[in-house]
């Protein structure tokens, strides 16, 4: 029954009786007409009414939560993004400012960076204070990526009184930015302009599904984070914000090859390596169109929807055609050729638009796409432009290629259009592409199928052919990428295009210092030498030998050239790492372990001194030492070592008793042992581990 439901949706898209008959290599089903494997993204939207009227709307869980405003166009994100979002939330309270961010339909895959007024913080999921100048501590993100359930905000239920659990905004995702306010009069010092920040968050967004991969189901658990075009494009398809097509009538075949495409390695003549086909943007439910977002998407990509011979959906272009098939004059009824030339090509120059990362992720114009085969030298040229957006777009290399491919595509040699033929030429109803080699007019050339219907009673095909350039999918980009638009440079400025280079003679100390009652704690301090611009400030991460998460320091003072950390744990081995920063840590250099790379934290550097009336008496197999406490006032503890042997050396000791004590007491270790010679050694330290010489041997002979 496959080919019967395949027949059913294309009769449906289309508005004509389709079947597949034998003339094309599938049995079972006959009707009067045939529709190739033309283009489908035109007929999506009859395809997407049919498919949707089989199945429930999805329930807008949103709509059932009881807030102070009602949340917008509910919209899903593909790729990665910077955004910021409308606001489910704002209010003040005991002193707090509440700004809540709705970020799209979840879960998505992560949230990379928080910005906010346009400075990059050191946040990451699932939140934390913003730390960096103005704002210090005074600024908490808090990020959820849009599972369901969600937990809700804590912050508003204990901080708003008409805010319960019961918000918790399931399968949204969601940034809550909580500002406290300050004292009146360091107010506009921490909020210049007297507001809270606004955020912007960068994103992985949905997970998508790739059918190369048999561990990826049909259950949205079981799928991953991708940009790449091919797995993007499969998901809206069934999404039910897209055009909900079942995945069952989607060609498997046909989009594991267009995925293994997308996923092809490119370089730029930088050498910079990214995917062939990948993209990023977003659909708003209640005002784009299914099938607009669909065609900007496979714009991305020189994507085509087709029908299959099975009647399932399946995906071309991105790549010159395989040709298998190669027809003449023989059997063609009636055609009109158009031969293309300078004065009536479409155009000859593109203005062309992308989404530009870079540029904090703005649509920007990239270098205009000439076609070099215009005759411009000719008297009769003339400039003939159109524009060419690509908003999924992220790659200046991406976007020349795709023009290229575009003007190539739009100003064909030959077209043959309303071309009839007899049933000799139904093999080419399910091909992209098909050679036509024609003596009458002269020309033997690869020609896209645009469209194709066949007439079984008839017993006619009809078609639209364009010629397609042998070259159109070459690219190299040295010569054709153009010059990628510039960046802006500025100290201040997320946007700034080269980071500062990473700090020099970076070193790191161990510092101790009193605090409350008396008590000797030990910190890191990072010391570098200082930056040669006013805009550059050392900031610096340190972390235990062995912790994975890394703590900030903090600048203490004016001096942008040393840092400190937070109190440290006693005895324990710590590692750090320096780098160079703009104002708000918008661009930073790379990472600079300093010297030495890892250091112990001692508090109490100092010794206790040697204890005093040591000795060593056996009674029996019974051993007993005793000694008397040094008066050093930060003595902690002794530590009893042994060795076995007239001539045992201290290295060859082990430690057999550790006793705390005061200063000045009097203290006594026994142990029993088997009969020989042994000798002791008494270790004084303090509470930071802290040792004095070892004092001893007394040597001891049981019987």
């Amino acid at each position: 029954m496959a080919e019967a439901i395949g027949a059913a949706i294309i009769s449906s898209a289309f508005g004509v009786s389709a079947s597949v008959s034998t003339a094309v290599g599938i049995a079972g089903v006959s009707a009067a007409s045939i529709v190739g494997g033309v283009t489908i993204a035109g007929g999506l939207l009859g395809l997407q009414l049919l498919v949707g009227s089989q199945q429930p709307k999805q329930k807008i869980a949103a709509q059932q939560l009881s807030l102070r405003q009602a949340l917008p166009s509910r919209t899903i994100w593909f790729g990665r993004n910077l955004r910021a979002g409308p606001k489910f939330m704002w209010d003040a309270a005991g002193g707090k400012f509440f700004d809540g961010y709705y970020l799209g339909e979840g879960p998505i895959d992560a949230f990379e960076e928080v910005q906010l007024d346009g400075k990059i913080t050191p946040i990451t999921f699932p939140g934390g204070i913003a730390t960096i100048a103005p704002w210090g501590n005074a600024v908490a993100v808090e990020l959820r990526v849009g599972n369901v359930p969600e937990p809700t905000f804590d912050t508003l239920v204990s901080g708003l009184s008409y805010w319960t659990d019961a918000h918790r905004l399931d399968g949204c995702a969601t940034a809550l930015v909580t500002s406290t306010a300050p004292k009146k009069e360091k107010f506009n010092q921490v909020f210049p302009g007297g507001r809270p920040p606004e955020a912007l968050f960068r994103t992985r967004d949905l997970k998508v599904r790739d059918v190369r991969d048999p561990g990826q189901t049909e259950d949205p658990a079981t799928w991953v984070w991708s940009d790449r075009a091919g797995p993007c494009i499969y998901t809206f398809l069934n999404h039910g914000f897209g055009t909900r097509v079942p995945f069952s009538l989607l060609n498997t075949a046909s989009w594991q090859a267009f995925n293994a495409l997308c996923d092809e390695t490119i370089h730029d003549k930088n050498g910079v390596a990214f995917p062939r086909y990948y993209l990023a943007g977003c659909h708003r439910a209640a005002e784009d169109e299914p099938a607009d977002t669909l065609q900007q998407m496979l714009d991305a990509c020189d994507g085509r929807l087709t029908l299959e011979p099975d009647g399932t959906i399946g995906v071309t272009g991105g790549k010159f055609p395989a040709v298998t098939l190669t027809f003449g004059d023989a059997g063609v009824i009636s055609r009109k050729i158009i031969k293309g030339s300078s004065k009536l090509a479409a155009f000859n120059r593109l203005k062309i638009s992308y989404l530009s990362p870079p540029h904090g992720y703005q649509q920007i114009e990239g270098d205009p796409w000439v076609d070099p085969d215009y005759p411009w030298a000719d008297d009769a040229a003339e400039l003939l432009e159109t524009t060419f957006d690509r908003p999924w777009v992220q790659n200046h290399n991406q976007l020349r290629r795709l023009a290229k491919i575009y003007t190539a595509k739009k100003n064909p040699a030959w077209r043959l259009l309303g071309m009839v033929t007899d049933l000799s030429w139904a093999p080419c109803l399910f091909e992209e592409a098909v050679r036509i080699k024609s003596d009458r007019y002269g020309f033997d050339e690869v020609f896209i199928v645009e469209r194709a219907v066949a007439n079984i009673e008839a017993g006619t095909c009809t078609f639209d052919f364009a010629s397609l350039r042998s070259d159109t999918y070459d690219f190299n980009a040295e010569t054709e990428e153009g010059t990628t638009p510039a960046v802006p440079a500025s100290p201040n400025s997320v946007l700034a295009a080269t980071p500062p280079d990473p700090p020099e003679s970076l070193v790191m100390l161990v510092e101790r210092r009193v605090v409350a009652g008396g008590t000797s704690a030990v910190f890191l301090r990072l010391i570098a030498a200082e930056p040669a611009r006013e805009d550059l400030s050392l900031i610096g991460r340190y972390r235990r030998v062995g912790d994975t998460a890394w703590l900030n320091m903090a600048q203490e003072g004016e001096n942008r050239a040393s840092l400190i950390s937070s109190v440290l744990a006693d005895g324990e081995v710590y590692e750090a790492e320096g780098a160079l920063a703009t104002y708000g840590a918008a661009l930073q250099s790379d990472w600079t372990e300093p010297d030495p790379a890892t250091i112990v934290a001692v508090a109490d550097g100092t010794p206790p001194d040697q204890p005093t009336a040591f000795g060593v008496e056996a009674i029996g197999s019974l051993v007993t030492v005793v000694w008397i406490n040094s008066g050093s006032a930060n003595i902690a503890d002794v530590q009893v070592r042994r060795a076995t042997g007239s001539g045992a050396a201290y290295s060859s000791s082990t430690i057999v008793g550790t006793l705390a004590g005061a200063p000045n007491q009097s203290m006594v270790f026994s142990e029993s042992l088997a009969a020989g010679t042994y000798r002791y050694w008494l270790v004084a330290r303090n509470a930071s581990g802290t040792a004095a010489a070892p004092l001893g041997p007394a040597t001891v002979t049981v019987a």
